[in-house]
């Protein structure tokens, strides 16, 4: 049985590395892929470096500031969604191209039990 699971897992793994190629051709080092899985994870982390490193985060955890940290924490992702919104809203690129952008960001907002990004949630602005 166990072979039949590792073939199984196998034949997703392929079907997965296909279609990951049918977006981004080059791989990893496609430019597609740097600008939508790769530039808003930077920044994040970015973000993040700024407001929440770890000597921030290990001081507010001994003052017991959780309430804090957790508003730090959710700070970061209400930047990229106000972000993403300004720029879809009044960007100067063309509409498809803001369009795309944003459902961007709405897929990567953080979710619970449900789909952030449908068409009527990214188009309920």
């Amino acid at each position: 049985m166990v072979a039949l699971n590792e073939q199984t897992d196998s034949k997703k793994l392929k079907r997965c590395a296909r279609k990951f190629r049918g977006f981004f051709p080059r791989g990893f080092r496609d430019p597609k892929y740097f600008d939508w899985e790769r530039v808003y994870k930077d920044r994040a982390y970015e973000q993040w470096q700024d407001v929440l490193n770890r000597t921030a985060f290990e001081n507010l955890l001994k003052k017991r500031k959780f309430h804090e940290i957790a508003s730090l924490a959710v700070g970061i992702e209400a930047r990229t969604f106000a972000s993403g919104l300004f720029e879809f809203l009044y960007g100067s690129e063309t509409l498809p191209k803001r369009l795309s952008k944003w459902c961007q960001v709405v897929g990567q907002l953080p979710r619970k039990q449900t789909r952030v990004l449908t068409w009527p949630g990214a188009l309920v602005v």
